[in-house]
């Protein structure tokens, strides 16, 4: 960043706070803002999935990962068995 950016930057900083100091404090008091911001906050609203037990949830992204990496071999792989079984075995992850 050369000076003259810096000296726009710095100065369009400026003009913000002189602009917030001049306008004064604003009607709002603190809880009504922070009223505000927890009503804009995202919320994570919880789900039960029912996985039969064995299954970890964890993994489920690798399983996912696997999978896309075993259709992505099978669709670059030609139609002789030898060739999709090699690439198969050298794509797959031994800890499933």
């Amino acid at each position: 960043m050369d000076d003259q950016e810096r000296s726009a930057r710095l100065e369009a900083l400026r003009v913000a706070v002189k602009e917030g100091l001049d306008s004064g404090p604003s009607d709002k008091t603190i809880p009504t803002i922070m009223a505000e911001v927890e009503a804009r906050r995202f919320k994570v609203r919880p789900h039960a999935f029912n996985f039969k037990p064995g299954v970890d949830t964890d993994r489920l992204n690798q399983l996912a990962d696997e999978i896309e990496v075993e259709e992505f071999a099978r669709s670059r792989v030609s139609t002789s068995p030898c060739s999709r079984l090699f690439v198969l075995t050298n794509y797959r992850s031994t800890s499933w």
